[in-house]
C-alpha cells in the first residue's frame, strides 16, 4: 500500500498560558533534533510569546531548519498547534540570512 509512518512529538502545557503548543512531525523516528527542537521552541515561547508566522522558518541553535504552520493538535487536549517539519538540508540553509527565518539560540 506506500504507507509510511508518522511520527508526532508534542508539548502539552503552553495552552494553558495562552500560547500555542510545538507540534513536530517527521517520517523518521525521532532523534536528539527533535527533542532539542522542542525544548528550544517551547522554552523560547514561554519566555518571549510565540513570533512564529504561518508558512515562516524557524531555525535552531543546532543549525536545523523548521517549516512551521499553525493548526489543531493531533491528539488530545484539544489545542492549538505550532507544526513543525524538518526542511531537507537544513545545516546549510541556517547558516544563509534569510527574512523569513526565525533564529532561535539556547539561553546560557
Amino acid at each position: 500500500d506506500g504507507d509510511t509512518s508518522t511520527f508526532v512529538c508534542d508539548t502539552v502545557g503552553l495552552h494553558g498560558f495562552g500560547l500555542p503548543d510545538v507540534e513536530i512531525v517527521t517520517e523518521d523516528e525521532p532523534d536528539e533534533g527533535v527533542s532539542a527542537a522542542l525544548a528550544e521552541l517551547s522554552g523560547r515561547f514561554f519566555v518571549a510569546g510565540c513570533d512564529v508566522a504561518e508558512g515562516g522558518r524557524v531555525a535552531i541553535s543546532d543549525g536545523s531548519t523548521w517549516l512551521a504552520s499553525r493548526g489543531k493538535a493531533r491528539f488530545a487536549p484539544s489545542r492549538a498547534v505550532i507544526e513543525l517539519r524538518r526542511v531537507d538540508g537544513s545545516e546549510d540553509s541556517a547558516m544563509e540570512s534569510d527574512e523569513g527565518t526565525t533564529q532561535v539560540n539556547k539561553s546560557e
